[in-house]
């Protein structure tokens, strides 16, 4: 169980963190993983879950696109993380499919979504917030897609939620948001871009 007795939590974020403990131990038997993108959500739903559960299975999907200080930021959350190279390269999709557009986003599918698929574990978990998006908020906590179950312990946080939780326990996170960015990912995103 969760040690709370910090007094430097709020207690509307205690009892956050009591939601995602519940909705995490009760999957234990279910052999659950924790997808990781690198970004502070993804992060933080690692060292919850890795709080919680110190046998935590991580996996991240990691293309030359992406900036590389996110493995060692997850390492050190969880040092046993899968770092998954995919095949085709992101460079080689890019000769075959194009320069991704904001309405013509097939990397994610070809960069991460579909390893989802092919893992033996049922049970995903996500650091995905109702807060980001509409698509995401209609997601629910959890969702079942084709044969895998997808769970959002993190669904009801709020960003500040995240970035207090990160203060407190002292989860460093990636470098480009003390520069502005918005939101990790490809460096080559169009919706990084857009947010920019």
């Amino acid at each position: 169980m969760f040690d709370l007795s910090n007094k430097e939590i709020p207690k509307s974020l205690k009892s956050k963190i009591r939601e995602a403990e519940k909705l995490l131990t009760c999957l234990w038997d279910h052999k659950y993983y924790v997808s990781v993108s690198g970004g502070k959500d993804s992060l933080t739903m690692l060292h919850l879950s890795m709080m919680l559960n110190q046998n935590t299975v991580a996996y991240m999907f990691h293309n030359e696109f992406e900036d590389d200080e996110v493995i060692s930021l997850a390492r050190e959350i969880c040092p046993d993380i899968n770092i998954i190279y995919p095949k085709p390269s992101f460079s080689e999709l890019i000769k075959k499919y194009g320069k991704p557009f904001f309405n013509y986003r097939w990397c994610c599918y070809h960069m991460r979504e579909k390893f989802v698929y092919i893992l033996p574990h049922q049970v995903i978990a996500l650091g995905n917030r109702a807060e980001e998006n509409v698509h995401r908020e209609k997601r629910g906590r959890i969702t079942r897609y084709r044969n895998k179950v997808f769970i959002m312990p993190l669904y009801s946080w709020t960003e500040k939620d995240v970035w207090t939780y990160s203060d407190i326990f002292k989860i460093k996170q990636w470098s480009g948001y003390q520069r502005g960015e918005s939101r990790f990912g490809c460096l080559i995103c169009p919706f990084r871009k857009k947010l920019k």
